[in-house]
């Protein structure tokens, strides 16, 4: 019985150390970037209410589910149409499926590599509008559990005549709050 005890309380600290693993941070602000352009079409939203633009923001959850979240950004009323699109907790490669879904140009900045996935994970502004300028900003403090940077991905959106700033971020959860 003791030796069971023993080797359950081993396991349980094992699987605490990998879970509390560092994020391994991306300290440039030149990167890494991806980023794609795409021939600018105006959103039926702006062809039927002029000088509207329909912002949305999701948090795909460590970009899984990329084609539920293709779904949901296509069917739902308050989300279909969207002008501006900003995600969260996102991979190049899911960033990128869900741009070409929805026909729009994209800029992506990952934070850096999540112990978990083994993947980049970071934040995206995908637009129906040209995008004309895009910068990482590197928020402040480190997480207190596993040291991961914040960012913010910011770009300058061309909606006609008039230069939108528009920002994704990801703010700390409770439980990274030292």
């Amino acid at each position: 019985m003791r030796t069971l005890v023993n080797r359950s309380a081993i396991a349980v600290a094992l699987l605490g150390l990998t879970a509390c693993r560092a994020f391994t941070n991306y300290p440039s602000l030149a990167g890494p970037r991806y980023a794609a352009d795409r021939p600018f079409v105006s959103s039926p939203t702006l062809r039927a209410t002029p000088g509207a633009v329909r912002v949305v923001t999701y948090n795909v959850q460590f970009a899984r589910h990329i084609d539920r979240a293709i779904y949901v950004l296509r069917s739902r009323a308050g989300l279909r149409n969207a002008d501006i699109i900003t995600l969260q907790e996102m991979d190049a490669e899911g960033t990128r499926r869900i741009a070409d879904a929805l026909g729009m140009a994209f800029v992506y900045y990952p934070a850096g590599v999540h112990p978990s996935t083994g993947r980049d994970m970071g934040n995206a502004i995908l637009s129906h509008w040209p995008i004309v300028a895009d910068e990482k900003l590197i928020l402040p403090h480190l997480g207190a559990v596993r040291h991961a940077a914040r960012i913010a991905t910011a770009a300058t959106i061309l909606v006609g005549d008039v230069r939108v700033p528009g920002y994704s971020l990801h703010l700390r959860t409770s439980t990274d709050i030292g």
